[in-house]
């Protein structure tokens, strides 16, 4: 039996564009220039804006960092919105004037961010930082010619979530998620990708570059009458769970911890099959308004860390979700549109 890591509050505890006078590349209107994150070039970075907005995946972390980041900065002011699903912030991107700072996200929507050029490189090599994350995380993929456009916190998991109540021991097998004996007391989640490579580790293949698609959508098309419902917002996933209206399905390693903060009867396991892996990484938007604040958050978040990857073991076969080729891609959300339209 695999049992997840114990987890609490306390593993994370340890507009207008800033502008400057001056010569450097990329002048606006009336002589000024707009900063950006690489202009910073020694440690620390001053002054600081005094503002900050940050969007992050985690209510708790949220709540926490932006009270001591602002106290220990003496910020003028700070924000901060937890989302629920990527598109939310990269929608803010892709339309301009997002006037944020900081995202907090992972490496699927960081690469879609970083093709379609909607991130700054970071002054990665001067951050106190940058040598614990070199020495744990490998950075390529979030690397263009020289330059650095996210830093990870942390790994993270979408693993098996289960209801205590429901299972003595923790599930083996994803097969669990197409037994008739949890009719309507499943759920999935409404993305193309996760979903087919659920049913793609299911059917014994490789869920970043699979041989069989007919395979996986007949999994997939066998399991739909079993399935409660599929949800797009992780808070939405979390709720189900809370209520016990189902009692297994994916749910993010985060989110399931946040249900155990609120006393569900959840724990998360990494079936016999293996499970997607991804990191939890900080970026600052290209055109950021204070960027010498975001560099000083981003160094200063990467040394609050989640630390429940200790606890994880050797024999787990993890999958890294990085972006898929455009021809996986494509052939999983046409059988997810399938899929959804039956």
């Amino acid at each position: 039996m695999r049992t997840s890591p114990s987890f609490d509050r306390r593993h994370f505890l340890a507009g207008t564009a800033a502008v400057v006078s001056g010569s450097v590349a990329g002048c606006l209107s009336r002589g000024t220039t707009r900063l950006s994150p690489t202009d910073v070039t020694e440690w620390p970075p001053e002054p600081l804006e005094g503002s900050l907005t940050f969007w992050t995946w985690h209510n708790y972390w949220a709540d926490w960092a932006e009270a001591s980041f602002k106290y220990r900065y003496d910020l003028e002011s700070t924000s901060r919105n937890v989302y629920g699903v990527a598109d939310e912030w990269y929608q803010k991107l892709g339309d301009g004037g997002h006037g944020i700072d900081v995202v907090h996200t992972t490496t699927r929507p960081i690469e879609r961010a970083l093709a379609d050029d909607l991130l700054e490189p970071l002054p990665a090599r001067i951050m106190p930082a940058w040598e614990e994350v070199t020495g744990r995380f490998d950075l390529d993929r979030y690397r263009r010619d020289s330059d650095i456009y996210a830093l990870p916190q942390t790994r993270t998991l979408f693993p098996l979530q289960y209801n205590l109540n429901e299972f003595d021991e923790a599930p083996g097998s994803w097969g669990i998620l197409w037994d008739d004996a949890y009719d309507g007391q499943i759920v999935m989640k409404d993305d193309a990708v996760v979903s087919c490579q659920i049913a793609a580790l299911y059917t014994g293949q490789d869920p970043t570059n699979p041989v069989d698609f007919e395979d996986i959508k007949s999994a997939l098309q066998q399991q739909r009458p079993l399935v409660h419902s599929y949800w797009s917002s992780r808070y939405d996933a979390r709720r189900l769970f809370e209520a016990e209206t189902v009692l297994i399905g994916p749910l993010t390693q985060a989110a399931t911890c946040l249900c155990a903060e609120d006393k569900a009867p959840i724990r998360w396991t990494v079936p016999a099959e293996g499970t997607m892996s991804t990191h939890s990484a900080f970026v600052i938007p290209t055109g950021a308004p204070n960027p010498r604040t975001a560099v000083r958050f981003v160094d200063w978040g990467l040394r609050r860390k989640i630390t429940t990857t200790e606890t994880w073991s050797d024999d787990w076969d993890l999958h890294y979700a990085s972006r898929l080729s455009t021809d996986v891609a494509d052939r999983y959300e046409d059988i997810w549109s399938e899929i959804r339209g039956a």
